[in-house]
């Protein structure tokens, strides 16, 4: 069944270009004019026996060529190509016939749409011209969008004029074995300047009842629109609600798109943004002096009945989940500073973001490549910083087991709380703050043992103090804040802390938001891939996988 917008014009345009016929003429194997026929002679004993010969015309004559019986088969053959070739001949024939009675139309066309451009901008520069004699400047904005329209328009024109033209280089268009030519199919194409309608040769597949359209193919079309158009679109998605994307795309280029649309050209990514972040990464072309690996999770709100069906389980007094929760990392590099007192601050263009709803050792996995193709060989300086989540601590032990683990400082500090709690500290006491401050301080010397003791001294609740403690004894090792920080280190998780808010939060847990899974797995690697500056490379490798070129206009 035909869209609206995709028609059969065979009446109007029924040849193929000239290099669709050649390619078929070339992939033709021995071919041979004539026909083969069976002579049946009867022999001395009675017999009959069947002889083979082929015949055909040339230099006005009736040639006849006798066909051994071991050749029968290769000559049947030949004579089929023969025939095929006569057809593709004639098609040949007919098509440059055509094109000389053309005579260049489409460049013909290329120019006259030039000039009709000279003309329409010549009209609007003495329009602005005059208004500014009148009234002084004050027309540039009417001045700017009537540029922009004339353009735009012009820019659909030359798109359709260039595509007619160069239909001949396009690769592969030429049927292929089980295909047959099916005419020229029309259809309507968003490119930067707006839509464009073209026309492009359709090979219907009987047997698989399935047509192909190498245009199509060789333009890299998304779901109706140019590479570029999706490239634009996709980024937009990947920075903001749909309906947000879809106006955006309106005001950045002639095009519009429905949020559903842009949905559905961004969700289509999701294989090759997965596919860029596990192999397009490359080594640092400098090694770093300290690498830094933070992870954390957030949640983001699913569709009630996605969580239901999985049996999630949540915190809330329901015990149902309203969130699944969104593993995040992040990895940078940078360069201490040791006892300079001066904060330490990440290289520039060094953070690399993973977001994944996978299992905590997956994830883990998943870093892990992320880090060895940057860092090849040995693993330079690492810092692994993050809360002591049961999970990410998995991470640290099980894949950067050669990493320095810190704990996050600001979890260490919120945790004194619950110490607080169970010593008896009424809450926005002065005796209370007087403590905490006294007990952060020994946490950033480093003195974290001076804690427990005096905790557990003060304690007016053992067995919450105990657990509460339980963080500071098993955390102890990870806690040297005063030595890390006489040696230039990051302390903190803020890289990481700040992902959570302004990757995850920003995009996927706006208010009414609720995703689906599948959702919500094809728009992570995306917005990761953004926000970690690599959206360019990216959508080199997508054009390369969809055997576009890329190169400079």
């Amino acid at each position: 069944m035909k869209s609206k917008k995709e028609t059969s014009t065979p009446e109007s345009r029924p040849l193929r270009p000239r290099a669709a016929i050649l390619a078929d003429i070339a992939s033709l194997g021995a071919a041979v004019r004539g026909t083969l026929s069976e002579k049946p002679r009867r022999l001395a004993d009675g017999s009959v026996r069947v002889y083979h010969q082929l015949q055909r015309w040339e230099n006005g004559r009736n040639q006849t060529i006798h066909v051994p019986e071991s050749l029968v088969g290769a000559f049947r053959a030949a004579t089929a190509e023969g025939r095929r070739l006569d057809a593709l001949a004639d098609e040949l024939s007919a098509s440059d016939t055509q094109t000389v009675l053309d005579g260049g139309a489409p460049k013909k066309k290329t120019h006259e749409i030039i000039a009709r451009l000279s003309g329409e901008l010549r009209r609007i520069c003495d329009a602005a011209d005059e208004d500014i004699a009148s009234n002084g400047l004050g027309c540039t904005k009417q001045l700017e969008e009537s540029l922009e329209s004339a353009l735009d328009k012009a820019g659909c024109g030359l798109v359709e004029a260039l595509l007619a033209r160069d239909r001949a280089q396009i690769p592969g268009d030429a049927s292929r074995p089980g295909e047959t030519f099916a005419g020229r199919r029309r259809r309507t194409v968003e490119f930067l300047f707006g839509p464009v309608q073209i026309e492009r040769d359709c090979y219907h597949d009987a047997q698989n009842e399935t047509c192909r359209f190498p245009m199509d193919e060789a333009l890299g079309l998304l779901r109706g629109v140019s590479p570029a158009v999706a490239a634009r679109a996709c980024r937009q998605a990947a920075l903001a609600p749909f309906d947000e994307a879809s106006e955006t795309c309106g005001i950045l280029s002639g095009t519009r798109m429905s949020a559903d649309r842009i949905r559905a050209i961004a969700e289509s990514m999701r294989g090759a943004a997965e596919d860029f972040l596990d192999n397009a990464t490359t080594p640092e072309s400098k090694r770093p002096a300290c690498v830094v690996v933070e992870v954390d999770g957030k949640g983001a709100p699913l569709r009630r009945r996605e969580l239901e069906a999985a049996g999630a389980k949540g915190k809330g007094e329901d015990g149902v989940a309203k969130t699944r929760e969104v593993k995040v990392g992040a990895i940078f590099s940078f360069t201490p500073n040791p006892g300079e007192g001066e904060p330490p601050q990440r290289d520039a263009d060094s953070t690399r973001y993973r977001l994944s709803t996978q299992t905590a050792d997956d994830f883990g996995e998943e870093l892990w490549h992320d880090f060895e193709a940057r860092f090849p060989g040995e693993p330079p300086l690492t810092l692994f910083i993050s809360d002591a989540a049961a999970g990410i601590l998995n991470i640290r032990s099980n894949w950067f087991p050669f990493a320095v683990g810190i704990i996050d400082v600001n979890h260490a500090t919120e945790h004194l709380g619950a110490v607080l709690d169970a010593c008896g500290f009424a809450v926005k006491s002065k005796e209370r703050d007087g403590e905490f401050k006294k007990w952060r301080a020994w946490l950033l010397a480093g003195k974290v043992e001076e804690i427990i003791l005096e905790a557990e001294g003060r304690s007016v609740d053992a067995d919450a103090c105990d657990k509460a403690l339980r963080y500071f004894r098993e955390g102890k090792p990870f806690m040297r804040y005063a030595q890390y920080r006489a040696k230039g280190w990051f302390i903190g998780s803020g890289v990481i802390e700040g992902a959570c808010k302004n990757v995850v939060a920003e995009r996927f847990c706006r208010s009414g938001m609720f995703w689906s899974g599948s959702g919500l797995d094809a728009m992570l690697p995306l917005r990761a891939i953004v926000k970690s500056g690599r959206y360019a490379a990216f959508w080199e490798h997508v054009l390369r996988g969809r055997r576009q070129i890329v190169c400079a206009a």
